[in-house]
């Protein structure tokens, strides 16, 4: 269900993301007459020129939404199968009792720079699940580690989501991070940093294969009950290998879609006219349907005022004709 929640949370989105378009297009015209010259056309002109736009994303990973013709989803196009994993991790899986967890925020952050309490609440959080094995990617030493969390500075991250012995993921929810785990049917505890990983995050809770602990909210008590929740709620893996299944019998393949997307617009011509929306060039409020919607609300307070007027001029009348008589 569609609540009012849902709708004003969305309805501020779009109104946000209408307006930061525009910072992101000055930000890119800037760049790229810094290196290409003055007379660069307009990057906002030239990707309403594009014959398609390829999406890092799965509609089964997606909110269904009104979309363009031109919009290609290409999520998990570089997604492979397992390969064998070293020494190292065979072994500390082969130790594994009740599951392990894998702890990665991804190439752009690095956990390293986490303030200590946070670091803390990890450390915390391994002691108090001993049954459980953790695998976090941290590059620091780390001093009072528990036998249970393994510190490696680098991990496979795919490779060990796939197997069987993983049980959940504590991830940023870059966009590959959620496909990956999606595809091995792995349930999430998501702590979002910036970007698009709010919006994965959201999407994997709406999907019931996570939970989210915002990165403000983080400290020993909330890290230590999300991790509960998403372990020890079957129904979090249980849907996770769910939509892991659909997506292994998706109809349509990233690969093909991308090779088959790219040789069509080779060969044919005025695609960017063929596809172009109609309200590519409306602003906001126009977008939004408020100039109609003042319109319409003026043609009704003039009608209603018009006939105000006629009504009190044919009393008036009335009453004029009936002094008259008396």
């Amino acid at each position: 269900m569609f609540s009012f929640a849902d709708r004003f949370r969305n309805f501020v989105r779009n109104i946000y993301m209408m307006y930061n378009r525009v910072e992101i297009f000055r930000g890119m015209n800037e760049v790229s007459r810094k290196h290409y010259g003055e007379d660069f056309i307009d990057t906002y002109e030239l990707g309403k020129g594009m014959f398609y736009e390829m999406a890092n994303s799965h509609p089964l990973l997606e909110e269904p939404r009104v979309t363009s013709n031109r919009i290609k989803y290409i999520g998990g196009i570089g997604f492979k199968p397992a390969k064998n994993i070293t020494d190292q991790y065979h072994s500390i899986l082969s130790s594994v009792h009740s599951g392990a967890i894998i702890i990665s925020f991804g190439s752009q952050v690095s956990a390293d720079a986490f303030p200590p309490h946070v670091v803390d609440s990890f450390i915390n959080t391994a002691k108090n699940l001993p049954q459980f094995t953790f695998i976090w990617r941290y590059t620091k030493p780390l001093r009072d580690v528990p036998s249970n969390l393994h510190i490696v500075d680098w991990l496979p991250q795919n490779d060990l989501l796939q197997s069987p012995k993983v049980v959940a993921f504590v991830s940023h929810m870059g966009m590959n991070s959620f496909i990956e785990s999606a595809f091995a049917g792995v349930p999430f505890l998501s702590i979002p940093l910036f970007a698009d990983q709010v919006h994965n995050a959201y999407n994997a809770h709406r999907l019931g294969m996570g939970v989210i602990l915002r990165k403000n909210e983080i400290n020993r008590e909330s890290m230590l009950s999300k991790t509960k929740e998403i372990l020890f709620n079957e129904t979090y893996l249980n849907r996770a290998r769910e939509i892991s299944s659909m997506l292994s019998i998706y109809p349509d393949d990233p690969s093909e879609i991308f090779v088959e997307t790219v040789e069509f617009a080779a060969k044919a011509s005025r695609l960017s006219e063929q596809f172009v929306l109609p309200g590519v060039n409306l602003q906001v409020w126009e977008h939004l349907g408020y100039d109609i919607v003042i319109i319409l609300y003026s043609l009704f307070l003039i009608a209603i005022y018009v006939s105000f007027n006629i009504v009190r001029c044919v009393v008036s009348q009335i009453s004029v004709r009936k002094v008259k008589s008396e």
